[in-house]
């Protein structure tokens, strides 16, 4: 009686270690998966500039700054940020009438990865439609060229898009022919196989086989 809970308890511990172990593992798959990333810069001007991301199958936009705060040069990213979820889309506005200047960089690889994809403008922009460098304001005064910037003002919410992922056809290429390997006749096939089940049910079941070992391991664990 003794032997049987000692072995309950053992089997106890096993399992919180290996759900402790599971659970472990878990958060680091799911740390891991962050790849998707968004990285808003001040680099120019400081300013006031409002963020939300659309994120693929989340029903709800993240909204990753704070319109009320003057976000500085030299200072912390207003947007640092990855996500798990796939980038859909990114909005951008100008809740104020400072202006805000800097970039907009966006990756896939994860914090660590490289921060080397260009977002397009998809909507309300003015200027360059692949945003490197980004101006946001409340009204239109903003001074800036638009040759080289992309700017988002009058108070519109402009929508920006990671770049789609390109892919290219595959060259197939025809395989060899084959020859045909010779037939085995149908009797002594059925034969072969029939001997080869006959053998197979044999030790399965005889003295020391298969099923004695199962047996034995199912009477270990238990007792």
């Amino acid at each position: 009686m003794e032997g049987v809970k000692t072995s309950q308890v053992h089997a106890k511990r096993g399992s919180k270690m290996l759900g402790g172990l599971l659970l472990l593992a878990l958060m680091n798959i799911t740390a891991a998966s962050e790849d998707y990333c968004l990285k808003v810069k001040t680099t120019v001007d400081a300013g006031y500039i409002l963020v939300k991301v659309k994120l693929e199958g989340v029903p709800d936009m993240d909204k990753v700054t704070d319109g009320n705060i003057e976000y500085q040069l030299n200072a912390a990213d207003p947007v640092d940020k990855c996500w798990a979820e796939k980038i859909e889309h990114v909005m951008v506005t100008g809740p104020k009438d400072n202006k805000w200047q800097g970039e907009v960089h966006y990756g896939s690889n994860g914090a660590t990865g490289n921060f080397d994809k260009n977002m397009q403008c998809v909507e309300k922009c003015d200027g360059q439609k692949t945003v490197i460098e980004l101006v946001v304001e409340q009204n239109s005064d903003h001074g800036t060229d638009t040759s080289k910037t992309t700017v988002c003002i009058d108070g519109n919410w402009c929508k920006l898009k990671p770049p789609q992922a390109t892919t290219t056809e595959a060259a197939t290429t025809e395989a060899p022919t084959t020859t045909e390997a010779p037939t085995t006749p149908k009797a002594a096939t059925t034969n072969a196989t029939t001997t080869a089940q006959r053998a197979m049910v044999s030790s399965v079941i005889r003295p020391g086989g298969l099923l004695a070992s199962l047996s034995a391991l199912v009477a270990h664990i238990l007792f």
